[in-house]
């Protein structure tokens, strides 16, 4: 959503493109560029719109330049705002039809890493406001407070498919209840300041392929049902203080193609002696700075 080159206050500064400088904090009077964001007469989907001309020869476009301009399979994204396009059931309260359903543009991602956020994250405004999104990224900024909500459910963040949130300041645990964002692919909360144990109910996030859990302050054990998700590819939990054994039902995690455990408490030997075949499709094991003990597995040298 571009950023901001000084205050946040308004006052004559000027974004181009149909802005509104000078409404106050936020109003987009000292964002370097302003498509129209925060525009009172343009949809959100429509913000960047002049700008993504195909003759538009400007590099210095939205977040990461051009490269956050794209089309996909999943509707238009630019500046920050991916949107698509659903047919919405227009019925009366009595489930009577009032007229055609129409399609309409709605907000399912949003990219706003690298923008020196602050506050917290607003979970319960963008489960009644974005009902639809599928994508958070808000990386590398400076949001504080609790990581999820108390009462996490379905509702609030259950169409999710990728939240990444590393690099804040987030505390507070995972909770239990994560196992109801079932639509997750990847989960990525590194370098916070996230405390508590790894929820065993990541067991039921059958989709999810990655999931970051580095650098933050978890301790207890490593959940052994965490064997379930034979779809995860990466995992990473470096940089913790758990102190478990690497539970023996991990080896069934066929897909697995990195496994980052370093810097923990962990003991016991690496459990790859106890099952033949096991992490075949491993690229990277770091398994440093731990307590292990015994003999390296002779299954390493088939890795």
């Amino acid at each position: 959503l571009y950023y901001s080159t000084g205050g946040a206050s308004g006052g004559g500064g000027g974004g181009g493109g149909g802005g509104e400088g000078g409404r106050g904090e936020n109003g987009g009077g000292s964002w370097t560029e302003n498509h129209g964001f925060l525009s009172s007469h343009l949809h959100e989907c429509d913000w960047g719109s002049d700008a993504t001309s195909p003759n538009d020869d400007d590099d210095g476009r939205g977040i990461e330049g051009k490269e956050s301009e794209l089309e996909s399979s999943i509707g238009r994204f630019f500046g920050g705002v991916r949107c698509d396009v659903v047919v919405a059931d227009n019925r009366d309260d009595d489930g009577g039809r009032r007229h055609a359903d129409s399609p309409q543009r709605t907000v399912v991602g949003l990219y706003l890493d690298s923008n020196g956020l602050d506050g917290t994250l607003p979970f319960r405004e963008m489960a009644f406001g974005l009902p639809r999104l599928e994508y958070l990224h808000v990386r590398r900024n400076n949001l504080r407070g609790a990581a999820f909500p108390p009462d996490l459910t379905t509702r609030l963040l259950g169409s999710l498919r990728r939240l990444n949130a590393g690099d804040n300041d987030l505390v507070g645990s995972v909770p239990e209840c994560i196992g109801n964002m079932s639509s997750l692919v990847e989960l990525d909360l590194s370098r916070n300041r996230i405390n508590g144990t790894v929820p065993s109910s990541f067991e039921t996030l059958t989709l999810l392929r990655s999931l970051d859990l580095g650098h933050n302050d978890l301790s207890g054990s490593l959940p052994s049902e965490m064997g379930e998700m034979t779809g995860l590819e990466r995992l990473r939990l470096g940089y913790n203080r758990l102190s478990s054994t690497i539970p023996e039902s991990w080896t069934a995690l066929d897909g697995l193609r990195e496994l980052h455990v370093q810097s923990n408490e962990l003991t016991g030997a690496l459990p790859l002696g106890g099952r033949s075949g096991a992490w075949t499709n491993l690229e990277a094991l770091r398994a440093d700075r731990n307590y292990f003990r015994g003999t390296l597995p002779s299954e390493l040298g088939a890795l």
